[in-house]
Formats: structure tokens, sequence, C-alpha cells
């Protein structure tokens, strides 16, 4: 039997019928433009769907059509429950989402495996819900796929970029970072502070800290990646909380981006 992460954060984060899923995702890809180009990476929020679900669809809809070129998602996202040093993989084969089950990509794992700044590491994933939350728009927007999800925890930017690079040049893998903008500041604050990290990723920074925005490390890594490629990076949508909740007290950052390699 082969082993299963089971969903942690259905009926949290998301809903657990898998029908009404799958019409509220389908629903917003359909409503969202598509570019002309098709996009190596995506960066994408993480929070709960009513939140940043239709700034992440923003990301997920440049793969209309387009589904049948990717056979590999090398997935990124920050650690939320436990302290981590480097890279966290899962040892199971499976992740389960309410739309079915994600068949991960056990040798690109095992290649990771083989870094030292990589550890087998089941506990961060258990809980995590910044990966987690991409699956259904994984599972909505894509075919045929296996996934690679890895948690990053501290990790220099140019080595994370070191093992990133054989994924960028791989033709079949998309590469998703997962991450959300400022955290709990009020929302003219929010607004000025998510400008200067949206212009911070436009330009390719490698300097984000957490404050700016919980993946850093990963979106840092990607960056350093990018220094040494011929890509381009667009911003497709950005919001944040209060524009949903109309609490603007205390409220959390979110944009989506798409990197095209040219």
């Amino acid at each position: 039997m082969m082993t299963v992460r089971e969903a942690a954060h259905a009926g949290s984060f998301y809903p657990d019928d898998g029908d009404l899923l799958a019409a509220e995702i389908a629903c917003w890809l359909m409503n969202t433009p598509q570019l002309e180009r098709m996009p190596k990476a995506l960066i994408v929020p993480h929070a709960g769907y009513q939140y940043s679900g239709e700034v992440a669809a923003a990301g997920y809809a440049q793969l209309k059509g387009r589904a049948q070129q990717i056979r590999t998602v090398l997935l990124l996202g920050p650690n939320h429950r436990v302290p981590l040093h480097g890279l966290a993989l899962p040892t199971c084969e499976l992740f389960s989402t309410p739309l079915g089950q994600l068949l991960l990509d056990r040798a690109a794992l095992a290649l990771l495996a083989t870094s030292e700044w990589a550890e087998w590491h089941d506990e961060a994933h258990r809980l995590e819900h910044g990966l987690e939350v991409q699956l259904p728009f994984l599972q909505l927007s894509l075919q045929k796929f296996e996934i690679v999800p890895v948690v990053v925890g501290e990790i220099p930017a140019t080595t994370l970029a070191a093992l990133l690079e054989p994924f960028w040049h791989d033709p079949s893998c998309l590469i998703v970072v997962s991450s959300d903008l400022s955290h709990f500041e009020s929302y003219p604050i929010a607004q000025r502070h998510d400008q200067q990290t949206v212009a911070q990723i436009l330009s390719k920074s490698m300097q984000l800290q957490g404050a700016d925005a919980c993946g850093c490390r990963a979106i840092n890594g990607l960056m350093a990646l990018l220094q040494n490629q011929k890509a381009e990076i667009s911003l497709l949508a950005q919001c944040n909380s209060g524009d949903s909740t109309g609490d603007k007290n205390r409220v959390v950052g979110y944009a989506s981006f798409a990197v095209y390699a040219q």
C-alpha cells in the first residue's frame, strides 16, 4: 500500500467538498486573463481561499491550454510549523486533497536528498498549509503530472539556486513558490511595504526578509537562480486581506507573479 500525506486543512483553508472546491477554483480560472507566454515559474500566495484564492488563480490561469507540457511541479514553500535548517523532503508516495491524490516524483526527491542541505522530514510536511493549498489549483490546471514538495528552511540563496537549476532547465517542469507578503500591518502601511517587496521581486533582488514575505528563502533562491538566466518577471495580481474582509487594522499581503524564460 502506498503511503499518503492526508489533507490537513481541507474545511478550513479551502472547502472539503470536492465538487464545491472544483467549482470555486474553476470559476476563478475561467474569469482570469491569460497572457500569451507560458511561465517557467510562479510565485503565488497561500492563505485561505477566501482571502487569496483569486490572486493565486491569476497565476494558475496562465497554465490554461498548456497542461500537457508539464509533467513535474517543483513546489517550494516556507516552514510555518517546525524549525528547519535546509530543505525538508517527505517520505510518502502520495499527497491527498478532496480532489484526489497526487503522485510524488520520488526520483526528483531522491536527487535533492543527495544534498547536505536536504533531509527526509515528514513532520515539516504533516501540518504545513503553504504547500497544501496549492495542490487543488494544480489539480484543476494540469493533467498528468507528479509533484516534488519541498519545505524550505534556512538556506543560502545561492545554495538553493544550485539545487533548483536542473528543474529550471527541464522543459517539462514548472516551479511554484508559495508565499504571502507582509503580515499584520495596517492597510496603508502594508500597501507601501508590499509595493516595495513587489519592486524587489520584479528587479530579481535576493535580499527579501521574513517581514517582507514568509516565503523569502524560496523566493531569494529563485531570484539567485535568475541572476544567471535570461528571464523576465511579471506581476499578475495583488491585494491584501483588508480588500476581502474589510478589516484594515491588521492585514496580510498577497501577490502572484509569473517568471518567463527568455
